[in-house]
């Protein structure tokens, strides 16, 4: 896609139907003009008794084709004139057809409107859906956090790092000033400045003016010219903290109708034209020591957020971020540091989780001379509660006889057995019932190598099923069968096998990795990991696993929907 900040601003096809259209206006423009009467002799109806009205109308008519002309120019940056003219083209059908009804026209006469308005219709609107797309979609990753925050200064010449160095800061970032909700925010702020700033907290305003001087003079109107600021118009700190353009529901949804005539009718905050990028969603961060310690991006432009609670959770918060850093900790100690050494098998993982805790986990469980255990398992939902389960079925799946549920002791000499991979399923059944509170499960898929006849036996639970790239061939998608654990009680569960051979590749992961989405909402599926399993063969092998999570990565970087990823790949 495109974007406007990009060299190709005059796609050939846009270019052409304006031309086309700035043509034809001034055509039909000119004919009106100097023949006003004659479109009425062909339609059979009676003249206007003033020709004039009609030539007034036929020298807008050509306005709008100089207009089109000189959006042809610049279609991607000119869109408002395609707008006014698609607007322009929208209601004049509507009026014709009101005229018809009453008598006032003939419907013969609907070729006109059919040629001058409707045939525009379509290439007009697909030019401005291509301007929202380019105007939603980034330019380019993500910037840089810690870099913006060295670089980006306010109107004294001070980072935000320089900054924070003092006090915490709470960094409010506008849409433009034209906004009614901005200007919403600008009175929350100048209401309420007292009680933001008595915790130890420093206001920062973001926006996207170049002239300081204009910022300055609205800032001014609430009596917030003093507080630090900063002109972004480049947007390089609202990509750095995550904040996005809108899309038209956030932008002009419902809630937003209501909640601007409220805010700039009822409430007279009014609502002006806009000189910046109309489609940036604003945000509130409260910062320490230089990072994020509380943030609030918005839903929708009308969202309000509470910057009181805001300014005030930061201890508790900071708190909070210790206890969550711990159980991270506890959680990343649980994962294999060093994978087992097993004759003639390479083994290597990745775990990308989302947030500081995760609800996937995996391992690789030494089960006797000649048989390994290797599961991967996800359990529903994110954050405290789906890692407090993941640790939980760790301790459960270790390789402790005494404690393990992957063993059964026969009575004959107090010795263990390895449980097949079904029967370990059902026991997990049997013991993590669904919360009913929560609403918590979790999916699996455990399987055995005996690593002597290379017969890697396995078994999922409503997890998706392994990837299997053998030796000189395709990779392919194994079978997967059985539900989920905790959802159905007493349910059988199956064991599938598969016979590995010398360079065999066989993957294992959650869902994060085929169901992640694009902007498009388009999820990246197992044709893809398929074929980055096929270009990454010639790749050693922990470099390939590195370059397939990166990629899906980078698939699901600019949308909104998001999971943790993991992946346990064993090579014979």
């Amino acid at each position: 896609m495109t974007s406007l900040d990009s060299e190709d601003q005059r796609p050939v096809w846009m270019v052409r139907v304006l031309c086309a259209a700035a043509l034809y206006n001034m055509c039909w423009g000119a004919f009106v003009v100097f023949f006003p009467n004659l479109p009425f002799q062909w339609a059979g109806v009676v003249q206007p008794v003033y020709p004039e009205v009609l030539q007034g109308l036929g020298l807008m008519v050509g306005m709008y084709g100089i207009g089109y002309a000189l959006a042809a120019t610049d279609p991607l940056r000119q869109w408002p004139l395609v707008l006014v003219g698609l607007l322009g083209k929208v209601f004049g059908p509507i009026g014709f057809f009101q005229a018809a009804l009453e008598g006032n026209l003939p419907w013969r006469a609907g070729w006109v409107v059919l040629v001058n308005d409707v045939v525009w219709w379509v290439p007009f609107g697909l030019i401005l859906y291509r301007v929202y797309r380019n105007y939603i979609e980034e330019p380019s990753v993500r910037a840089n956090f810690s870099e913006a925050m060295e670089t980006v200064v306010t109107q004294n010449g001070q980072t935000l790092v320089e900054l924070s160095e003092n006090a915490r800061l709470l960094v409010v970032f506008l849409r433009h000033f034209g906004c009614t909700f901005c200007r919403e925010t600008l009175a929350d702020v100048a209401e309420k400045r007292q009680e933001l700033e008595a915790p130890g907290n420093r206001i920062v305003l973001v926006h996207m003016v170049t002239d300081d001087s204009e910022a300055a003079r609205v800032l001014s109107r609430y009596g917030l010219e003093d507080l630090d600021r900063v002109s972004d118009p480049g947007r390089e700190l609202y990509r750095a903290f995550g904040l996005k353009r809108g899309r038209l529901r956030q932008l002009f949804g419902l809630k937003v109708w209501w909640r601007g005539f409220r805010a700039g009718i009822l409430d007279g905050h009014g609502l002006g034209f806009s000189k910046t990028d109309s489609f940036q969603m604003p945000g509130v961060f409260l910062m320490d020591e230089g990072q994020v310690v509380q943030a609030f991006r918005h839903n929708s432009a009308a969202d309000r957020p509470n910057y009181e609670d805001l300014a005030r959770c930061e201890a508790a918060n900071t708190r909070m971020k210790k206890d969550l850093d711990m159980a991270a900790q506890i959680q990343k100690a649980l994962l294999p540091k060093a994978l087992p050494d097993v004759d003639g098998v390479s083994l290597s993982w990745m775990l990308d989780p989302t947030e500081e805790l995760a609800g996937d986990t995996l391992n690789v469980i030494p089960l006797g001379a000649e048989h390994v255990g290797l599961y991967v398992l996800d359990v529903s939902g994110h954050g405290v509660s789906s890692a407090l389960l993941s640790v939980t079925l760790s301790h459960w799946l270790s390789p402790e006889r005494g404690q393990s549920g992957l063993f059964k002791q026969v009575l004959d000499g107090g010795k263990y057995e390895i449980l097949p991979p079904s029967e370990v399923a059902a026991k997990l059944n049997r013991q993590f019932p669904q919360n009913l509170e929560t609403g918590q499960y979790f999916t699996l898929i455990y399987g055995v190598l005996n690593t002597r006849t290379r017969l890697f036996k396995y078994v999922t639970a409503g997890h998706p099923a392994p990837f299997y790239a053998p030796h000189g061939a395709k990779p392919v998608q194994l079978y997967a069968t059985g539900a989920p654990i905790g959802i159905l009680p007493d349910v059988t569960y199956q064991d599938n096998e598969i016979q590995l051979q010398p360079g065999d590749r066989l993957y294992m992961y959650t869902d994060g990795l085929t169901e992640m989405m694009n902007t498009e909402e388009e999820q990246f599926g197992c044709d893809r990991v398929i074929e980055q399993i096929e270009r990454d063969r010639k790749l050693p092998f922990e470099e390939g696993i590195a370059s397939l999570v990166g990629t899906v990565r980078e698939w699901g970087r600019q949308a909104e929907y998001d999971d943790d990823v993991a992946v346990l790949c064993l090579e014979m």
